[in-house]
């Protein structure tokens, strides 16, 4: 799936299974999908791919994960641009309390409208 980051001024490019594409509600699958570079982020590479839902922007991988309030997902190789289920691992703990919200549900909600 191709990320156009203006920001930076490239084209990156995410893998995703088709199945999960697929699962991901319409108008996730129909909008643009972009990085945002993480708030202590050192360099370029670390960023999250997210797509704009009404005023909220909500994360591909926790879409793709359903991730819940309270859960976090990380990617087993560092490769933030491998949204592929095998690289995406649901994680609980301390960093899960930033967690405050349902991506999916914002998602859905959203379609539904």
């Amino acid at each position: 799936m191709p990320i156009n980051d203006r920001i930076r001024n490239r084209t990156l490019f995410a893998k995703v299974e088709r199945r999960s594409f697929d699962s991901l509600p319409e108008g996730v699958r129909n909008a643009a999908w972009f990085v945002v570079r993480d708030g202590t982020a050192s360099d370029d590479t670390q960023f999250t791919v997210r797509v704009r839902q009404g005023d909220t922007q909500v994360s591909l991988a926790r879409l793709i994960m359903a991730a819940k309030a309270g859960e976090f997902v990380r990617n087993v190789t560092g490769n933030r641009l491998d949204l592929r289920t095998t690289n995406l691992t649901i994680k609980y703990g301390p960093q899960g309390r930033r967690s405050k919200r349902n991506d999916l549900a914002i998602a859905k909600e959203h379609t539904a409208i």
